[in-house]
């Protein structure tokens, strides 16, 4: 009981949160002579700012 006690004065979570809803996402290929440029400013092994120019 001493072991709940600490655990309620550090006002710790016992149970896990919920897990997120999850949603179906459906790809859909590119329309021919399109081009998809993601925007989303993340770039693999560049630890500078991404963009596109």
């Amino acid at each position: 009981m001493v072991d709940f006690r600490i655990i309620k004065a550090f006002n710790v979570k016992i149970h896990p949160p919920n897990a997120p809803s999850i949603k179906e996402v459906v790809w859909l290929p590119l329309i021919a002579s399109w081009v998809k440029c993601n925007t989303d400013g993340a770039a693999c092994g560049s630890p500078g700012q991404a963009s596109c120019a």
